[in-house]
C-alpha cells in the first residue's frame, strides 16, 4: 500500500534521528514506522506542521463560502461582526453545533463539524489569523500528530461544553449563557492556547506560561464583556480541553511524539 520514494537515509519524524530508510523501528526511541513509510522528509517540507495549518485553513476558507451559496437570499450584509453572515439555515445543514442540534435533534457529531464553519468574514478572519501563528509553534512543541489531536479535541470539548450548559443550565445570565447555535474555530484556538500554557508549566518556561495565559485569559474576557454573539463556554471549553488533554503523559511535549492505534499495528 505505501511505497517508498526511494532508500536513502531518512530522518525519524519523532525523535530526529537519523535512521535507515528500511528501519521498521527507529533504534534510539523504539518508534514503529520512523520515517513514515518514507514520506516523512516531504511532509516536513510542508512545516513542522506537516501542512496541517494550511490544509485547515483552506477547508474552512471553502466551508465559509459553502454556507454562503447553499442560502444567498439569507446572506446578512450589516457591518462589522455581521459582514457577509451565512444564515443560520446553512450553518445548520452543514453542521453548527450547540443545544438545539445535539439535544433536540440528536445530531451529537456536530461537535465536530462546528469548528469548520464560520458566522462572518470577520470572524473567519479573526479565527484564521489565530490558526495561521499558533498551529506551527505548537506543532514545534508537540509534533504534528499531536497537533491535529489537540486541534480536533479542543473542537469537540468547546462545542459539547456550550451545548450542555445551554441545554442543563438555561436561566443563566446573558454572557454566562451556552449556545443553542454555535460555529467556529475559536475553541480550537484556545485549545492551542491551552497546550502552550501546559507546555510552559511543564518546562517551567514562565514567560510562554505568562504570553499564553494573557492571550488566552483577554479573549475569553473580550467575550464576557466587550463583544455580543460571542460563545463564551465555547472558548472556556476549548481551553480546557487543549490544557487538559496535554497533562496526560501521552502528551508530554518534552518526549518525541509517537504513532498511535491502526498506524502503529500497521507497522508490526
Amino acid at each position: 500500500m505505501f511505497i517508498r520514494r526511494d532508500n536513502s537515509a531518512k530522518v525519524c519524524f519523532s525523535c530526529h534521528t537519523l535512521v535507515s530508510a528500511n528501519a521498521k523501528v527507529c533504534h534510539k526511541c523504539q518508534q514503529v514506522n520512523p520515517t513514515l513509510w518514507g514520506y516523512e522528509k516531504s511532509l516536513r517540507r510542508r512545516g513542522p506542521d506537516f501542512g496541517f495549518v494550511q490544509f485547515v485553513i483552506k477547508a474552512c476558507a471553502v466551508v465559509y463560502v459553502l454556507t454562503l451559496l447553499i442560502d444567498m437570499e439569507g446572506i446578512s450584509h450589516g457591518n462589522g461582526q455581521d459582514l457577509l453572515s451565512p444564515s443560520p439555515f446553512s450553518t445548520l445543514i452543514l453542521g453548527s453545533s450547540g443545544a438545539h442540534p445535539m439535544f433536540t435533534v440528536g445530531r451529537w457529531w456536530t461537535v465536530f463539524t462546528a469548528g469548520w464553519l464560520h458566522g462572518g468574514f470577520i470572524h473567519i478572519v479573526f479565527n484564521l489569523f489565530w490558526i495561521y501563528h499558533l498551529g506551527p509553534w505548537v506543532a514545534k512543541l508537540y509534533g504534528a500528530g499531536r497537533l491535529v489531536i489537540i486541534y480536533v479535541a479542543s473542537t469537540v470539548t468547546g462545542a459539547a461544553l456550550t451545548s450542555a450548559v445551554a441545554q442543563y443550565l438555561p436561566n443563566l445570565p446573558d454572557p454566562w449563557q451556552g449556545a443553542h447555535l454555535t460555529v467556529g474555530a475559536s475553541g480550537a484556538v484556545l485549545g492551542l492556547l491551552g497546550a502552550m500554557v501546559s507546555h510552559g508549566q511543564r518546562t517551567r518556561n514562565s514567560d510562554l506560561t505568562y504570553r499564553a495565559g494573557i492571550y488566552s485569559f483577554l479573549l475569553i474576557l473580550i467575550g464576557f464583556f466587550s463583544v455580543r454573539g460571542i460563545d463564551n463556554w465555547g472558548h472556556i471549553g476549548g481551553f480546557l480541553g487543549g490544557y487538559l488533554l496535554t497533562q496526560f503523559p501521552g502528551f508530554n511535549s518534552c518526549q518525541p511524539q509517537r504513532l498511535w492505534g491502526a498506524l502503529h499495528k500497521a507497522g508490526r
